[in-house]
């Protein structure tokens, strides 16, 4: 086992320590990756996380979102990712998917600072031209005036459900 996958190994044993009840998988024999950790779509998690160990380089995968950083075993490269699925799992982020038409063009992750939700990372984007829709990955509602209160978690600006597993609220803890 690499330098690089014992960090990444902690982290997934962190995540288990800290989320007991949450079905986190680990891949060692993926073709494309040197380790794969799905955390799918569940009971209070109504979106998947992925993320990917390729060399020294840790990928995040979320709904339109996907950001990778490396070395991965730099303690504020773990201190990020730790951060970031702790917080989309507890609530604290969340996603928001930039759509043209049906067409997923980009994701932004937003964290919950002083009842606003701020930009702390762009991911990936496609060239859009013309309107666009927003979809809102979020584990649990929020009442902030940057986003008036969603009915249930995984609702977008406009009132519809997530693509991912709607309706799927209880709480993992």
């Amino acid at each position: 086992m690499t330098q690089y996958a014992s960090a990444v190994f902690a982290l997934v044993d962190d995540l288990r320590a800290t989320f007991p009840r949450l079905d986190i998988t680990v891949q060692q024999d993926h073709p494309q990756v040197d380790l794969n950790i799905d955390i799918p779509c569940q009971a209070g998690l109504p979106f998947s996380i992925n993320l990917s160990l390729q060399e020294d380089e840790l990928h995040l995968s979320v709904g339109g979102f996907w950001r990778s950083y490396h070395p991965c075993d730099r303690a504020d490269v773990l201190h990020w990712f730790r951060e970031t699925v702790g917080g989309l799992l507890s609530g604290s982020h969340r996603i928001v998917n930039h759509y043209r038409g049906q067409r997923l063009v980009a994701g932004d992750l937003e964290h919950l600072h002083a009842g606003e939700w701020k930009t702390v990372a762009e991911g990936y984007r496609r060239l859009w031209l013309g309107r666009r829709r927003t979809e809102i990955l979020l584990r649990k509602p929020h009442r902030t005036p940057s986003n008036k209160p969603l009915e249930r978690a995984g609702m977008n600006r406009r009132g519809e459900g997530n693509r991912g597993c709607a309706g799927r609220s209880a709480p993992i803890r």
